[in-house]
């Protein structure tokens, strides 16, 4: 096959990924907060006479978790979209939810292939310091604790990239292409929404990646299965407030309970099949030193090396707080956040694709080594959704250079890898749907 005229097209945006990049990690936003993000994205898929989907049309309001409760904060964090450049009417079009699905139709019977590009930013406040590029450039996040510390930035640039350069393609191409942009992925609180709007339901292929440090800028390297799967909830206790001092007997200690149950928690990681995890990240109680804390908060995370670990530190954890709080004589409730199912790369479909990059890009796939790490992705959620029915799905490491570790406000990025992974996406794509 010959690849000249894509990687020619994905060529001509060398300099325009980088701006597109640095104009997102400006104006970096977090977990569905990115209004002015989607909006500058379905303006530019507009623009280049690409079909998109927004809002409640791009996902299902009905299965975002972690979503802010109060209807001001959003219509404040949507104003300050428009205040910082957004096209308004793209940002009304959100009805208040973030994400961004664009289409490409080619009229011809052939594969859907669906890619992801997470969207959102860290709640970090980017540093300062005179080696730091974003700063030195003029390109450092303008919004407080609001900081691209993942690289996310750079996701949405790749597929917005890779959208346009197979849109001036796409009468070569059959089937159907889809690019999910995916809203909150830190905290794993969005790709479950956009699996339940039904974009992976027919998917026949999934494609996946995420920038990180490599040894040279451009390696391309496959995941097998290292993403841990993961629960994010609060527990709340509510106990009876009374007088500390004059009639303690009459109350019931919420606070207490609450230390018992994040104490208690930390029993649970043990498993013979596989790695688990518990942490307890936050506790807030109490009112004053005179009274009996009357209600305490506890954000909770369970992670397990597979779904089925996870689900079982994650019931164990919970009964151990319920527990907790009836020793006390309280009561409690649970609030999910967020999560994501512990999944595998297709490691056929991988290599296939890895024959594809070689071909057009003399670029040589680097395999998984053992599984390990400790982090979780949602994207899970999408590549479970698409081997449900027989599709194939794989996770990429895009290689490019760092500084900093992530979700630190030292981190950054090599602009170089962006132009690298776009060429990736394409080429792979134009072969999965040539016509």
């Amino acid at each position: 096959m010959d690849y000249s005229k894509i990687i020619s097209i994905v060529n001509d945006y060398k300099d325009e990924i980088v701006k597109i990049r640095r104009d997102f990690h400006t104006y970096a936003e977090p977990a569905w907060r990115e209004f002015r993000t989607s909006a500058k994205i379905a303006k530019m898929l507009d623009e280049n006479g690409i079909k998109f989907f927004m809002g409640p049309d791009a996902i299902n309001p009905e299965f975002v978790m972690g979503y802010p409760e109060d209807p001001d904060f959003i219509k404040g964090e949507m104003a300050r979209a428009v205040e910082q450049g957004a096209d308004e009417k793209y940002v009304e079009m959100t009805k208040g939810y973030t994400g961004v699905v664009a289409v490409i139709e080619t009229g011809k019977p052939g594969p859907v292939t669906t890619l992801r590009f997470d969207i959102d930013s860290n709640d970090v406040d980017e540093c300062m310091d005179d080696d730091h590029a974003p700063h030195l450039g003029g390109y450092r996040s303008k919004n407080p604790q609001c900081m691209h510390a993942c690289g996310h930035d750079g996701h949405a640039s790749i597929g917005l990239v890779t959208a346009m350069s197979l849109n001036k393609i796409k009468d070569d191409l059959c089937g159907t292409i889809r690019l999910c942009f995916q809203p909150a992925e830190e905290g794993v609180r969005g790709a479950l929404s956009m699996v339940k709007k039904g974009w992976f339901d027919d998917a026949d292929y999934f494609i996946c990646g995420h920038l990180g440090r490599a040894e040279n800028i451009g390696d391309i390297s496959l995941r097998g299965s290292s993403y841990l799967a993961t629960s994010k909830f609060n527990a709340y206790i509510y106990g009876k407030p009374t007088h500390a001092g004059g009639s303690p007997q009459l109350g019931n200690n919420a606070l207490l309970a609450a230390c018992a149950a994040a104490t208690n928690a930390y029993a649970f990681t043990q498993d013979g099949r596989g790695a688990g995890r518990v942490n307890v990240g936050r506790l807030v109680a109490g009112t004053g030193r005179n009274v009996v804390p009357e209600k305490a908060e506890l954000w909770f995370e369970t992670r397990g090396a597979t779904t089925e670990i996870e689900e079982d530190i994650y019931m164990k954890v919970t009964r151990a707080v319920k527990a907790a709080a009836d020793m006390y004589g309280c009561t409690c409730e649970f609030k999910k956040m967020g999560g994501a199912q512990g999944a595998n790369s297709d490691m056929d479909f991988g290599m296939q694709l890895g024959e594809i990059m070689k071909e057009a890009l003399d670029v040589e796939l680097k395999l998984p080594k053992a599984a390990g790490g400790g982090g979780s992705e949602d994207a899970t959620y999408m590549m479970r959704a698409t081997q449900a029915h027989g599709g194939k799905a794989v996770y990429f490491g895009l290689g490019t250079h760092t500084k900093g570790s992530a979700h630190n406000g030292h981190y950054d990025i090599d602009d170089s890898g962006l132009i690298h992974a776009a060429r990736i996406f394409s080429v792979c794509v134009s072969k999965l749907n040539k016509a």
